[in-house]
């Protein structure tokens, strides 16, 4: 092998070494992307078109609440916080609108997972869903947890905060039956005729 074909083979080996390193970090790239999207997500926007104007719901982090494999304690273990902000042009229509929790699933024993409501007026018209700062228990199961009626007066801009808490308390007893249990929910906002 003369020197010339020793120097076409070397430089081949490292063209094929950088080609390698650069498909495995376009791969890793790629496939870190797509298992964090979940992450990426961190304001998610739904608009209700109603006859008197329009409602705007935007959830930080989404609407979706998901929590697992968590202990007892006094603090919340999962945070939902969104705004709805209602412009209503017409002067002689209230916009209703309707919360809740759509749970898809929850596999603690019964009245385990427990939610708090924190709501503000942000605006000058309309009527809130009452605050609930006693903590509600959930059932186990799927199902739906209405949460209460808000209404948007005319006017634009009119902006109601909310914040959805939701607990596993501790009860001052072992509550071995629900480690690894899963609890999962939709944040719901509903026009009422």
């Amino acid at each position: 092998m003369n020197n010339n074909e020793e120097k076409t083979n070397v430089r081949k080996r490292i063209i094929l070494l950088i080609v390698t390193i650069a498909l495995v970090l376009a791969v890793v790239g790629i496939t870190y992307a797509f298992m964090n999207l979940d992450f990426t997500d961190n304001l998610n926007t739904e608009v209700i078109n109603v006859t008197g104007g329009q409602m705007n719901i935007t959830y930080e982090g989404g609407p979706i609440i998901n929590v697992g494999n968590i202990i007892p304690g006094d603090e919340a273990v999962a945070v939902k916080e969104f705004t709805i902000v209602g412009n209503n042009t017409h002067d002689n229509y209230t916009m209703r609108y309707v919360l809740g929790l759509e749970i898809s699933s929850n596999t603690f024993t019964d009245e385990a997972i427990t939610y708090t409501l924190e709501s503000a007026n942000l605006g000058t018209t309309g009527s809130l869903v009452p605050s609930q700062s006693t903590q509600i228990p959930l059932a186990t199961g799927a199902g739906s947890q209405p949460l209460g009626e808000g209404s948007f007066d005319f006017g634009t801009n009119s902006t109601h905060r909310y914040i959805v808490r939701i607990f596993f308390p501790d009860r001052g007893f072992r509550q071995n039956e629900n480690q690894g249990q899963r609890f999962s929910a939709r944040v719901t906002v509903a026009h009422l005729p």
